[in-house]
């Protein structure tokens, strides 16, 4: 499925197109397992996986420090309504050798990430389309909720 992200930064500049195929989705055992490609402005591609819990359970944070390349915690989760309700999971990814060390990545299991956010900066790039027409307004209407209606959920200091 192509997707198209845009980043927007809030220091100013210009907004970047992002593109990427999410390869394939699935879940077990309480996680949900994603990979994407993402695909550079050269036509380079990059290969990332996630391993995203739904839950804060002891097994599962065994089994993610063991497997997962993206170590995303599990920060809660709030539902959206809009042809019929949606689940909107929150994770902070904490990547000390990352330039933004700390991310918020919101999923929604119909989209996959919708959202990730840069919790110093203030950047985030969002997911504007994917390769069904009829999804534009649905997508845009869970990220609009996200950044502009669960202030509380939305928030760094709300972690």
């Amino acid at each position: 499925m192509p997707l198209r992200y845009i980043e927007i930064s809030r220091q100013g500049g210009p907004i970047d197109t992002i593109y990427s195929r999410l390869d394939s989705i699935s879940f077990k055992d309480s996680i949900y397992s994603l990979s994407y490609t993402e695909i550079d402005y050269e036509g380079d591609t990059n290969r990332q996986v996630y391993e995203l819990p739904i839950s804060n359970s002891y097994k599962t944070f065994l089994h993610l420090k063991d497997t997962s390349e993206y170590r995303l915690q599990y920060k809660g989760l709030r539902y959206i309504k809009y042809d019929r309700q949606y689940t909107v999971y929150k994770y902070l990814l904490d990547d000390p050798n990352a330039v933004d060390e700390e991310m918020n990545y919101y999923f929604v299991p119909e989209y996959g990430i919708v959202l990730i956010r840069s919790r110093a900066w203030g950047g985030y790039g969002r997911l504007v389309s994917n390769s069904e027409q009829n999804d534009f307004d649905k997508i845009f209407y869970l990220t609009e909720k996200i950044v502009g209606g669960f202030h509380e959920f939305y928030m760094p200091e709300n972690n």
